[in-house]
């Protein structure tokens, strides 16, 4: 597929199988990811394979709650909602987390 159609055909999932996703295809997604470009080659990220259900249910709470705590308005909306789930209720799900410590190249 040549990237204009993949771009233009792309669509967000919200409804997941219940399926294992084999470790290689793990594996791709984060050699994707760590292949994407970034500012001055800093690369400030780092990624977390969460495959743990139990994990995943207490970051869904933590987010309702952060939600709910927020200023804007739907997302104050959305977490009151009974079946609040950021995640769709994924099988595995990745983190994309940025590292701070990293300098900022200034003039």
């Amino acid at each position: 597929m040549d990237v204009f159609n993949l771009i233009t055909t792309r669509h967000s999932c919200r409804k997941f199988i219940d399926k294992n996703i084999p470790d290689e295809y793990l594996t791709q997604i984060i050699e994707c990811g760590l292949s994407a470009p970034s500012a001055m080659n800093t690369q400030p990220w780092h990624f977390v394979i969460i495959k743990d259900k139990k994990f995943i249910a207490k970051l869904k709470d933590l987010s309702k709650t952060a939600f709910g705590n927020s200023d804007v308005k739907w997302r104050k909306e959305w977490a009151k909602k009974e079946d609040f789930d950021p995640f769709y209720n994924p099988k595995v799900l990745i983190l994309v987390c940025n590292n701070n410590q990293i300098k900022k190249f200034t003039k």
